[in-house]
């Protein structure tokens, strides 16, 4: 079974003046699941609200998560569009509120030819809220709703630090590293393929406050020959449907093609 792994679609850039702030250009492939996500500052008399908007590539894009921090001076917004259908060239744009002194747009995707990405309904649940001032912030996300699922996480802090992944995930990128400027915030994204890890966090040198915004993303578990046989899905962690042969139903614990009676006698 393949594992759920996104790659950069959208390259992070930053914006420093306006209310429509956008990724680089990209062109979705067909089948692609999208996120995107801008994180946001401003230092003028008008606060953020949760109002964000999100445009491009031809693409109808859904709000997932979206946090505004105490002040209302910083938000963090989650958009997700596909499994792409007819892809067009062009920047991912997300409109705010008000003018932003700052804010860095990225767009991640999960690739369907690349993956057993579920293409009916890929999307599963989505979570995030603001986080007080703290220099490793860490929140408990629960259990995926299939371990096989992959998550994305994007952190974003205000201030220009780069950020270090929690242990056990995979940085995609960061604002600070890669193109590596900015002045009063950062933005992180960090993933976990086939996840097992209930909390996220990610650290930075300032104590400041943080926005945190999670994507899960479902593995649709195509099996192939070499990891299905004839009476079970071996490569599977859940219980499956007993088979109308030996009514054994307990994926996982017998080899390759190894029937239960293989070990302990005879057929029947």
């Amino acid at each position: 079974m393949s594992i759920l792994a996104p790659t950069v679609r959208g390259a992070m850039t930053r914006s420093t003046s306006g209310t429509g702030v956008a990724s680089g250009s990209h062109t979705p492939a067909t089948g692609d699941f999208l996120i995107a996500a801008a994180y946001v500052h401003t230092s003028g008399g008008t606060n953020f609200t949760d109002t964000a908007t999100c445009a491009g590539n031809g693409q109808t894009w859904t709000k997932r998560a979206a946090a505004l921090s105490a002040d209302g001076k910083q938000y963090l917004a989650v958009f997700t569009a596909g499994p792409v259908a007819s892809p067009s060239a062009g920047t991912t744009t997300v409109t705010v509120n008000t003018a932003v002194t700052e804010a860095w747009v990225t767009v991640v995707g999960f690739a369907a030819l690349a993956s057993t990405l579920e293409q009916t309904t890929p999307y599963v649940a989505a979570a995030g809220a603001a986080q007080a001032a703290s220099t490793a912030p860490a929140v408990s996300i629960g259990a995926p709703a299939d371990p096989s699922n992959a998550r994305f996480v994007f952190w974003g802090h205000k201030t220009a630090e780069v950020t270090t992944p929690r242990s056990g995930w995979t940085e995609l990128g960061d604002s600070q590293t890669s193109p590596g400027s900015g002045a009063s915030i950062a933005l992180e994204g960090q993933y976990q393929a086939q996840s097992s890890d209930n909390s996220t966090s990610a650290s930075w040198t300032s104590n400041v406050v943080s926005i945190y915004a999670l994507v899960e993303v479902k593995n649709g578990k195509v099996m192939t020959a070499v990891n299905t046989n004839a009476y079970d899905d071996t490569s599977d962690t859940t219980v499956t449907t007993p088979n109308a042969e030996s009514d054994w139903h307990q994926a996982g614990t017998y080899l390759y093609n190894e029937r239960p009676v293989d070990r302990y006698g005879a057929w029947g």
